[in-house]
C-alpha cells in the first residue's frame, strides 16, 4: 500500500483530531449520527479540541449521503481545517475520537479497500475518458482532448491518400502520447494501483507504448468492448475492478514472499527493536503491521524528525527532553514511514507475517 495520502497529515506540528463514526444510511440516519457525532465531539472537547477544527468537523460529518451503506467515516482535522476524509468500506465496530500528536491512522488502514484507487481510460484517437474507481465506484472523472484533425484515413486511389494517412497517424500517435502523461499524473495524483485500457484497438496500443516504464506494467488492456452498447462503461468498470483487485493481492503475496526469504537472508527484520532500528538508519522498503497484535500497541518514542525513534525513551539522545514523545508503535511506525515514501502491508489476521505484528522488508532486498 502506497500511504503517501496520509502526508497531509504529518506536515504540521501539534495535535490531530482523529474521528471514525459509523455514518450507515439506514432509515433515520441523519439523527443517529447527530446523537453519535454529538458525544464524539464532547469527548473531543474534553481533550483540548478548538472550536474551529470542531467546526470544520461539525461540516464534515455525515457529509457524504450518496455512499452505499454500511458506511462509515474517517475524519482528521486540525488548525480549523479537515485534513483527510475517507470512507470506510463498514461502519467502525465502536465511534472513537481521538486528539493525538500523531494521527489515530490505524483503524483506517485495516480497513482500508480490498479493491484499490485504479484508473479507468476509454481511449480513442483525439483524446480519452478518464475515470478513477475504488471499492466505492467512480470518485473522479474527466476528458482529456488531443488535436481532432486529421484522424480520418482517405480512403484508397486518392493521390494524396500516403500524406493523408501519415498526417493521421502522427496525430494519433500525438494525442495518445499527450494523453498518457495525462493518465500517469491522474494516477499517480490517486496512488492508483493500476490502469486499465478500453476503447479503440490501436488508440490503446499507442497509450500503452507511451506510458512510462513505470507504468506499463501495471496497465491492463481489457476485453470487453466500448461499442456504444448499453452497459458497455459498466461492464468496463466491473472487468477493471477485478483486475486491480488481482493487481493488490500479487502485490500483497510478493511482500509475504519478500519478507519469508528476507527473514533467512537479511533482507527483513522481524519485531518492534529491530524494525526501528531499520526505519531510523532509513533503510525500509515495505512495514508489515498487523493491527492490534502485541508488538504493534506497545509504546515507542520518537522526535520530530522521521528517524528519530526508540523503544526506549533513552535512545533519543538528539532529542531534547521536551521533545521526546511516546505512542502507540504502529501510529508512529507508519508517521515514519509516509515521511520516508515507504510503502505499508496491514497484515490481516491469519495471514503470514510477522510473529508479534511488526515487521519490515528492507531495500534492495
Amino acid at each position: 500500500m502506497d500511504v503517501g495520502f496520509l502526508e497531509t497529515l504529518y506536515h504540521r506540528a501539534g495535535p490531530c483530531a482523529c474521528v471514525y463514526l459509523n455514518a450507515d444510511r439506514a432509515p433515520a440516519a441523519d439523527h443517529m449520527i447527530d446523537l453519535r457525532w454529538r458525544e464524539l465531539r464532547a469527548r473531543l472537547e474534553q481533550q483540548g479540541a478548538d472550536f474551529r477544527t470542531l467546526g470544520a468537523l461539525d461540516e464534515a460529518v455525515g457529509s457524504d449521503p450518496g455512499q452505499p451503506s454500511p458506511h462509515g467515516q474517517a475524519l482528521f482535522a486540525a488548525d480549523g481545517k479537515v485534513l483527510l476524509q475517507e470512507g470506510l468500506r463498514v461502519p467502525t465496530t465502536a465511534d472513537r475520537a481521538t486528539l493525538a500528536e500523531v494521527p489515530d491512522v490505524m483503524p483506517l488502514l485495516a480497513q482500508y479497500p480490498d479493491i484499490p484507487a485504479h484508473v479507468l481510460v476509454v481511449v480513442d484517437c483525439t483524446g480519452a475518458d478518464i475515470e478513477v474507481l475504488n471499492s466505492g465506484g467512480v470518485c473522479s472523472r474527466g476528458r482529456v482532448r488531443g488535436a481532432d484533425y486529421p484522424v480520418s484515413k482517405i480512403g484508397t486511389g486518392d493521390w494524396n491518400q500516403p500524406r493523408y494517412q501519415r498526417r493521421a497517424e502522427n496525430t494519433w500517435d500525438a494525442n495518445a502520447r499527450s494523453t498518457a502523461k495525462t493518465v500517469e499524473w491522474v494516477a499517480a495524483s490517486h496512488h492508483a494501483a493500476m490502469i486499465a485500457v478500453a476503447g479503440d484497438v490501436r488508440a490503446r496500443t499507442l497509450l500503452v507504448e507511451h506510458l512510462d516504464p513505470v507504468w506499463r506494467p501495471r496497465a491492463a488492456v481489457l476485453e470487453s468492448a466500448q461499442d456504444g452498447a448499453n452497459g458497455a462503461r459498466e461492464r468496463s468498470r466491473d472487468e477493471a475492478a477485478v483486475i486491480a483487485a488481482e493487481f493488490e493481492e500479487a502485490a500483497r503475496a510478493q511482500v509475504r514472499e519478500r519478507f519469508a526469504r528476507g527473514l533467512t537472508d537479511g533482507a527483513a527484520v522481524e519485531g518492534l527493536a529491530p524494525t526501528v532500528e531499520a526505519m531510523r538508519t532509513g533503510v525500509v522498503d515495505t512495514l508489515l503491521l498487523r493491527y492490534g497484535d502485541e508488538e504493534s500497541e506497545a509504546p515507542t518514542w520518537w522526535g520530530p524528525e522521521p528517524g528519530q525513534l526508540a523503544v526506549r525513551s533513552g535512545e533519543l539522545a538528539d532529542v531534547r527532553a521536551q521533545q521526546a514523545r511516546r505512542d502507540r508503535a504502529a501510529d508512529v511506525l507508519v508517521r515514519a514511514l509516509v515521511r520516508m515514501r515507504g510503502r505499508l502491508l496491514v497484515v490481516a489476521k491469519g495471514e503470514p507475517g510477522p510473529v508479534r505484528g511488526v515487521g519490515a522488508v528492507l531495500r534492495y532486498s
